[in-house]
Order: C-alpha cells, then sequence, then structure tokens
C-alpha cells in the first residue's frame, strides 16, 4: 500500500516541487523577517549605544572628598549593583588628589557593556540609570551625597522607544508574509485535488474513506514541507549571520520555520478536506454558491473590526502602548489585509457590471472574455487579494519609510536649527568688535550663496511668559531650515518677517575699508560767563565739557559692531579717525552721543558732519530722530542735529555724562513669528502689538505669525525675528545689546571650519539613535511587500494553470463555431490580465488608505525625541510606490504571454 501512495506522489511530482519551492519561500522569509526584527534588533541597540559619544552612554557619580571610607565605598557599589541588577554594565572607579585649595575627587563612572547588551536589557539599563544618582546620594549623605552627570538614562529611552517601533512595525511582514503565503500554499494544494478529481473518487468508490485521503493529504504535505522548511532554514541563517551575526537562543532560528511548516501543513490539509468529504457527484458548484452569498457580510464584520484595531493604533500614544494593546498591536496587518479582501470582493460586482454593455456590442472577444471573467470571479478571488495584498504592503511601506524618515530628519533639522548649529563662548552682553563673529564666517553668510548664517539667541518675556527670542536673517532660513511647511513653513515666515524686503536705514561703509573718518561739529555755553570758546577766566581748560561719539554698525546678516570715536572737546570742530572691523560692508544704524561735563552747561550741540571711508564721502539721506527711551534725556530736552544732537542743558557731574541715541526715522517696531506655546501662554495672536522685555535689552514686537515651532528650539515658547531688524528694533530701545554668540551652517561637514580663533562647539541634529531603527523597521516592511508579491505571483501562474486546465476542452467547440486560435489566446488572456490590473489598482488604493492611517502615527513613534507640537504630514517616494506594482505586472505579463502561447498552440493543434 506504501508504494503505491508513493507512486501517487510521483506521477504529480512537477506539481510537488512547486508546492516545496513555495513552502521553502515561506519558511525563508518568516525567518528573515522574524530575523531582522530580532537580531538585526538587537545588533541595533549595541549600534545605537556605540555611535553617541562617551558622555551619553555612561552615568559619572562625582563625590568630592577625600575622607570616604571603605564603608561609603562598599555603599556605593551596592547601590550600582541594586540600581542594575543583573544588566550589563562597567563600573570604573577613579581617584584625583586633593589640592592646596581643596579637597579630591572620586568618581564612579557607569556604562553599558556594550558588546553584552540584548533588547531585553533596556529596561533594566533605563531604570538603573535613573534611579542611580538618588540612591548614590543617600548612601554617601555622611559626606554630602554625590553629583550625577551624564546622559545614558535619555540615551537608553530613546533606544527603547526606538526599539518599541521596530516591535510594532515587524507585526505587518510576520502577518503578510503568513497570510499570503497561507493562501499561496492553499492555491498549489486545491491544484493538486483538481489534478487526482477522478483519481480520489476512484478510490472513494472502492472503499477508501475520507479521513484516509485527509490523512495522506495532510502525509504528503509534511513529507514535502519538511525539507523545504529545513533548507530555508539554513539558507536564512546564513544570511542572518552575514548580516547580523550569530543567533542569541534557538528560539530566534527554529520559531518561523516551524510557523512557516505548521501554516503550509495546516493550509493544503484544510483545502483537501472539503474535497473529501464531498459527494461523488458534487462539483463543488453548491459550495462555491454558498460562500459566495456570505462573503460580503464576513467582509463587512472584518472591516469593522480592521477599523476597530486601526482606532485603538492611532489613539495609543506611544509605541509602548500599542504593544501592550492586543488590538492596537495587529491594526496594520489586519487593515491590510481587510482592505485586500474587500477589493477581492468588489470585483464579483465589477466585473458583473461591466459585462452587461460588452454583451451588447458586437464583438465576440470582448463579449465572451467579460462572460468569462465574470463568471469565474471565485477562482480569481485568490490571486486578487494576494495581488492585492502585495501592492497594498509596497505602499504602506513606501509612505511609511518616507513618512518616518522625512519626519525624523526635518524634525531634528527643526531642533537643531540647522545641519550644524556652532556655540561660540563668550559674554551674553556685547561689550566691542571683539565680540564679532569670525571674519570667514561673516564674510560667507553675505555671499551670494552663503552657507552660514548668525544667530542670536537671547531672552525676553511678554508680561509673565518667558521666551526664548532668536534673530536669524529671514532671507536665508528656506535654505537653512529645509523641512516641510508642516513643520516649518519658510517662505510664508520669510515674507511676513520682511514685509519691506530692504536693509535696515543708514549710511553705507563699503567692504573692505579699514579706516573711518568723522567731521565732528560741537558747540554750546557752560559755566557762568563763558561762551564755546572756553576763552573766559572762569572756565578753566579741565572743565571743557567733552563728547565722545559711538557708531552702531550692522552688517547685511545682523552681526553689530560698536564703533567709539576719539573723544573730542565741545567747541571745537576736528576730524577723528577710527579703524573698522573687518568685513563689511557696516550699515550704521544708530548713533551714540556720551557729553560728559564738570559744570552746568547749556546750547551744546554735537554734530557728526562728514563721514569719510578710503578718501570718499558717505551718502547719508537718512532722516534722524533721537530715540527718547533708550536714555533718560528728559531733563536735557535732547533733539536731533543730523546725525549729532542738539542738548538744552547738561548737567554737572553726571556719572557716564549725558547719553543720546539718534537713528534714522522709520518704524523700529519687529514683526516676530511667535510658537504656538507662546501664543496660547500670553494671549499674543496675529496682529498683537507688544513690548518684550529681556535681562540685557528689549524691543517692541508685532505678532505677524503664529508658528508651530521656532527653528532651534523644541516646541517651547519663543520667537523669530529678522536679525538685521531686530538688531534695529533693540537699538531702539536699549542702552545695551545681547551679544552673537550662534551661527547656523547648511553643510555638516563644514561647520569647523567657522570656529576661527574663537572656542565653539559644533551641535549637530540627534537622529543617530533613531534613525537606525526606522531603516530597520523599513527592511522589514519591504521584505513584507517582496513576500507578498512572491507568493501573488504564485498565485497568478497558479490560476492561470487552473484557467488551463479548465477550458481545454472548450477550445476545439471555439474553433468549429468559428473562433480563430488567435482570438481565443486573447480571449483566454484577457481574463487573467483583467483581474491583475484591477488587483494593482485595488491594491494602491488599499495601500494609499493604509498609509494615511498607519504611517503617521508609525512616524510619529519613530522619532520619540521630536516635540509634540509638530504634525506628521504623509509623504509618499514616487519610486518606492512602483516598485512592486511593476514588478508583479512585468512577471505577470510574462506568464500571460506563456499563457497565451499555450492556448495558441492547444487551439492550433485542435484545429488539425
Amino acid at each position: 500500500m506504501t508504494t503505491f501512495w508513493r507512486a501517487r506522489s510521483a506521477r504529480r511530482r512537477a506539481l510537488l516541487v512547486a508546492i516545496g519551492a513555495a513552502v521553502f519561500t515561506l519558511a525563508m522569509l518568516l525567518s528573515l523577517a522574524a530575523g531582522v526584527t530580532q537580531r538585526g534588533a538587537s545588533a541595533q541597540v549595541r549600534h545605537a549605544f556605540e555611535s553617541v559619544g562617551p558622555s551619553h552612554r555612561s552615568l559619572t557619580l562625582t563625590v568630592t572628598d577625600e575622607q570616604l571610607t571603605a564603608r561609603d565605598e562598599a555603599s556605593v557599589r551596592k547601590a550600582i549593583a541594586d540600581a542594575f541588577g543583573d544588566a550589563p554594565v562597567d563600573v570604573r572607579h577613579t581617584r584625583s588628589a586633593g589640592t592646596s585649595s581643596g579637597n579630591g575627587t572620586e568618581r564612579w563612572i557607569v556604562t553599558p557593556r556594550i558588546g553584552d547588551v540584548t533588547p531585553a536589557d533596556l529596561a533594566a539599563l533605563e531604570h538603573g540609570f535613573t534611579v542611580l544618582p538618588g540612591r548614590a546620594s543617600s548612601a554617601l549623605a555622611d559626606v554630602g551625597g554625590a553629583s550625577a552627570s551624564g546622559g545614558a538614562a535619555a540615551t537608553t529611552a530613546s533606544i527603547q522607544q526606538s526599539l518599541r517601533t521596530v516591535e510594532t512595525t515587524s507585526v505587518v511582514p510576520l502577518g503578510v508574509i503568513g497570510v499570503a503565503g497561507a493562501i499561496a500554499a492553499a492555491m498549489l494544494g486545491r491544484l493538486m485535488i483538481v489534478a487526482r478529481r477522478e483519481e480520489d473518487r476512484l478510490l472513494r468508490s472502492r472503499g477508501a474513506s475520507s479521513a484516509l485521503l485527509v490523512g495522506r493529504a495532510a502525509a504528503e504535505a509534511v513529507w514535502i514541507a519538511v525539507p523545504a522548511v529545513v533548507l530555508a532554514a539554513v539558507v536564512a541563517q546564513v544570511v542572518l549571520w552575514l548580516l547580523y551575526g550569530a543567533p542569541e537562543s534557538v528560539a530566534e532560528v527554529a520559531v518561523a520555520p516551524l510557523a512557516a511548516l505548521v501554516i503550509a501543513v495546516a493550509a493544503m490539509t484544510a483545502v483537501s478536506v472539503p474535497a473529501a468529504f464531498r459527494s461523488l457527484g458534487d462539483d463543488g458548484g453548491t459550495t462555491r454558491r454558498s460562500g459566495a452569498g456570505t462573503a460580503a457580510g464576513l467582509t463587512a464584520l472584518l472591516l469593522v473590526f480592521a477599523a476597530l484595531c486601526t482606532w485603538r493604533f492611532v489613539t495609543a500614544g506611544s509605541a509602548a502602548a500599542v504593544i501592550r494593546d492586543p488590538l492596537a498591536i495587529v491594526a496594520p496587518a489586519l487593515v491590510l489585509c481587510a482592505l485586500a479582501v474587500l477589493g477581492t470582493v468588489l470585483f464579483a460586482p465589477i466585473a458583473r457590471t461591466l459585462e452587461l454593455p460588452l454583451a451588447r456590442g458586437r464583438g465576440l472577444r470582448l463579449a465572451l472574455a467579460a462572460r468569462l471573467t465574470a463568471r469565474n470571479t471565485a477562482v480569481l478571488a485568490a490571486p486578487i487579494m494576494l495581488v492585492a495584498l502585495a501592492v497594498a504592503v509596497g505602499t504602506l511601506a513606501s509612505g511609511t519609510t518616507s513618512t518616518s524618515s522625512t519626519f525624523l530628519d526635518d524634525s531634528a533639522r527643526a531642533v537643531n536649527g540647522g545641519a550644524a548649529r556652532l556655540l561660540f563662548a563668550g559674554d551674553t552682553m556685547l561689550a566691542s568688535d571683539a565680540d564679532l563673529l569670525p571674519e570667514r564666517l561673516r564674510s560667507d553668510s553675505l555671499s551670494d550663496d552663503p552657507g552660514v548664517t548668525a544667530v542670536l539667541r537671547t531672552n525676553g518675556s511678554i508680561g509673565q511668559v518667558s521666551a526664548d527670542v532668536l534673530g536669524v536673517r529671514a532671507a536665508e532660513l528656506s535654505t537653512l531650515v529645509p523641512v516641510g511647511r508642516s513643520i516649518f513653513d519658510a517662505a510664508g515666515v520669510t515674507a511676513a518677517l520682511e514685509p519691506n524686503g530692504g536693509p535696515i536705514p543708514g549710511p553705507v561703509i563699503p567692504k573692505g575699508e579699514k579706516t573711518l573718518q568723522a567731521r565732528i561739529v560741537s558747540s554750546g555755553t557752560w559755566a557762568a560767563g563763558t561762551d564755546e570758546t572756553g576763552a573766559s577766566a572762569e572756565a578753566a581748560p579741565a572743565e571743557t565739557p567733552t563728547a565722545s561719539v559711538t557708531l552702531w554698525l550692522v552688517d547685511a546678516a545682523g552681526d553689530v559692531a560698536p564703533l567709539t570715536l576719539p573723544t573730542v572737546p565741545i567747541g571745537r570742530t576736528g576730524t577723528v579717525s577710527a579703524r573698522l572691523p573687518s568685513g563689511g560692508p557696516w550699515t550704521i544704524a544708530a548713533t551714540d552721543v556720551d557729553v560728559v561735563s564738570a559744570v552746568p552747561a547749556a546750547g551744546l550741540k554735537v554734530d557728526v558732519d562728514r563721514l569719510e571711508a578710503g578718501g570718499a564721502s558717505l551718502s547719508d539721506t537718512a532722516q534722524w530722530s533721537v530715540q527718547q527711551q533708550v536714555f533718560d534725556t528728559t531733563g536735557a530736552s535732547a533733539a536731533v542735529s543730523g546725525m549729532g544732537v542738539r542738548l538744552a542743558s547738561v548737567a554737572p557731574g553726571v556719572a557716564g555724562g549725558t547719553q543720546v541715541r539718534v537713528m534714522p526715522r522709520g518704524s523700529t517696531t519687529v514683526p516676530v513669528a511667535v510658537s504656538g506655546a507662546l501664543a496660547a501662554q500670553a494671549g499674543s495672536g496675529v496682529g498683537a502689538s507688544t513690548a518684550v522685555t529681556g535681562s540685557i535689552a528689549g524691543f517692541q514686537a508685532k505678532v505677524v505669525r503664529v508658528i508651530p515651532l521656532v527653528p532651534g528650539t523644541t516646541g517651547t515658547p519663543a520667537m523669530l525675528a529678522d536679525l538685521p531688524t531686530l538688531v534695529r528694533g533693540y537699538l531702539a530701545t536699549s542702552p545695551q545689546l545681547p551679544n552673537l554668540l550662534e551661527a547656523w551652517t547648511t553643510d555638516a561637514r563644514g561647520a569647523a571650519a567657522y570656529t576661527g580663533a574663537r572656542k565653539a562647539t559644533v551641535q549637530l541634529p540627534s537622529t543617530s539613535i533613531e534613525a537606525g531603527f526606522v531603516a530597520l523597521g523599513a527592511t522589514a516592511l519591504w521584505l513584507g511587500a517582496a513576500g507578498a508579491a512572491v507568493f501573488a505571483l504564485v498565485a497568478v501562474g497558479a490560476t492561470i494553470a487552473t484557467l488551463q486546465r479548465r477550458r481545454r476542452d472548450e477550445t476545439h467547440v471555439l474553433r468549429q463555431l468559428g473562433v480563430r486560435a488567435r482570438d481565443q489566446a486573447r480571449i483566454r488572456v484577457t481574463e487573467p490580465a483583467s483581474a491583475t490590473v484591477f488587483a494593482v489598482l485595488a491594491g494602491a488604493a488599499a495601500g494609499l488608505i493604509a498609509a494615511a492611517l498607519i504611517a503617521p502615527s508609525l512616524a510619529r513613534a519613530s522619532a520619540p525625541s521630536a516635540p509634540g507640537v509638530l504634525t506628521v504630514v504623509l509623504t509618499l517616494d514616487p519610486l518606492g510606490l512602483v516598485v512592486v506594482p511593476i514588478a508583479i505586472v512585468v512577471v505577470a505579463a510574462l506568464l500571460l504571454i506563456g499563457q497565451f502561447r499555450a492556448t495558441l498552440a492547444d487551439a492550433s493543434g485542435s484545429a488539425r
């Protein structure tokens, strides 16, 4: 009897090889997908720790005391052991001797043992890094506690959150590959049943039981599936070993192949049951009709359940919450399957609807093709579902990958403020031209294609609400922060911050000039009976009032340099000179006049009559005005005199002298774009005018735009202004200005070249941790899409083979009716071709719907450090969208060409 069953299998060797190949593909794809999401995740966890600096992956406990006892040290070691438990960490203990001015220090530096860290250790590591500072301080309370430094806790938390996103994403490829593989195995098993239909009827008529046939089908499935699964597991493990190294447990190797074995055997056995227990006279039509009657109801229930799971997924709030919710975690895979099923169910009514007008036409080919397609939707259901599922997964993979990468990069770029942020050391208050940014930086920032620009970062308050104040040259925002409009609308903000689009007013000193000459005219009277010549005997020369003039120079990028001219005595007209700072061109945005007098003086005038640079006079067409609010000059009754001032009176002995600032006329209100947080807390919407007060300077502002986030901040209360305009606003209200200690560049690699002689640090967008996990999730999704596409093509090929076998007897009849062989071939090809095209379109629509529902939440979870105020917008990679459809269409076209030739040969042979 065993010989008979072996011979029975041997007769279908070709079909069994096809089934074995399908099972091999299923097992290998499941193993690879599981390996990428498990072993790949472990490797990425270790890589993430390696990619950050030592200070970001360690915790340092510092104790300043030379009198630590052995008991104290033991207490610290116990606190470390209790905090981390079995988590793999290294502890380094160092001592530094004390000096005459203070005690020594002892440090315990705790770092993860990166080579031994696994995803399962992350929770213990995060817990240890979080609680250890408090426990160590308690253990050392007698010696003043311990100070803690280092970003290990934050780094570990980010890694753990990114890992959870991968775990959430992994359900999609694993679920899709499992579903698609089960359907493909069932279809091939169905082909075997059709091929053995007459043989099985004969066996049953001679006494073979239905249970025996099902048992033999299951045994045959195991016999062909086991070697296929073993071989697939070996191939997959070799690939994974080359990519990620050796497995960490037996489960990593065995679970996925065993799951593939169970899926394949169960699917092939399940399709054998109806055929084995069907009555000998039943051809399956009754079953198909009853199945079609319940399809719509089951599809509706599936869609409702998918909608429920998707709602739980979208509202989960975090990847950790998704993992804890069994409904949420299956949502991505379930919504794809539900939409693919919906497309499959809709094919039948659409095909019947199109059949009617085509049947009324005169052409036989289209009418017959439409009729055959409409009458065989049950046969076409499986390939339609698998093709639609494959295209939908590819679309979701494209949308998720593009959306996650774009949101991660854009949010990090917006928070950082540029490809690189240069932070310079220095005082926060501007003192002299020595505070200017490095010359090369200023020169490049004023070039035709600037790759760097100066940034002013200071503080300010609107009422009781504190905020960051950032000044950036508005014209460069689009280049510095090239992100999506949902995160930062650079073009719109630029237009709002630069309503006039011109430079600030004032005389312009050409670039490259070294020296500035100024002719200062002054006059006045002082003390009793003296005049402006000071000739009276009552006034000693030492009592002659003096005047000094400070010019506030501003370049086009907004950097500022105060230029103080030599002091001159009142009553004399003369020319003074001063060395200009490097760079330029410089605009004289304001002039400060400081009059110092030891005796009462009245009717004083100090005027900058003429300015020269490089032997040429500077043009001054501006109308100047006194800025009364900068210095308290109400008692002096200051009035403008060209670029200088007239003072009705000057009191003697005023500390610092009597100061007056004049500026070119024009609005000094600064247009600002405020963050949503500042607008909400301060109640400052678009159009609101308000005074901004800071610790160094203030200005009058008008809100012209409310934006989710000010670049260079994390979504906290902040405001953004055009830097030259902001400097003019500060000059109109404040004696001193904040110092520029920051610059943003568009090229991270060249940022270090701008540091010059000043000490500076370079800060880059923080994506090193998250980017690897995003890439890992994308790999898993694309693997699922590839697996679904393979099984979809298997289904298309199996369907073509089924239709060819079923229609072989009709070929001679159609030939007798006068249908040519080529027309028959075209009719046969139209049936699976139309189903494939419909499935591709339905899959694209399903994928877009799924991407719109799923991708933004996955993108949000993939960037745990992104500010919550930012909106995630679905983005699609055009190339990624067409990869799977084109691959399916090309391979399906080759299969259809084979069907066309086979039909042509059959029809031609029937004619002979």
